[in-house]
């Protein structure tokens, strides 16, 4: 991205709350009690358990390496990854990460 740092970071944060909350809105609005509906709501979920831990971290790391060329591009593609439905890279990260991190194998298990 050839913008102003301030700009960068904009654009990053948006990227991964416009449609992300537009399309966790939905979810929850929805009325359906089908596999589909509840699966769509765990996404979303999952998604925002991940991308509060991509924030902290980019917010953390750009301290230090934010003045790095493409390192806001980097975080773009992260949040791309972990909303976008060919990767579903939150249930990735969540499962992979968090749930290790957070000690939660037993509730994994039973879900």
């Amino acid at each position: 991205l050839r913008l102003p740092e301030q700009q960068r970071r904009f654009v990053t944060v948006a990227l991964g709350t416009a449609y992300p909350m537009a399309a966790t809105m939905v979810a929850v609005a929805t009325t359906k009690n089908d596999v589909a509906s509840v699966q769509e709501q765990n996404f979303w979920l999952t998604y925002w358990a991940s991308y509060t831990v991509l924030f902290v971290a980019m917010d953390y790391l750009e301290n230090f390496v934010g003045h790095i060329p493409g390192f806001y591009s980097l975080c773009c593609v992260a949040t791309l990854y972990l909303f976008l439905p060919m990767f579903r890279g939150a249930d990735v990260i969540f499962r992979r990460v968090l749930v290790p991190l957070s000690g939660q194998y037993e509730n994994l298990l039973l879900h």
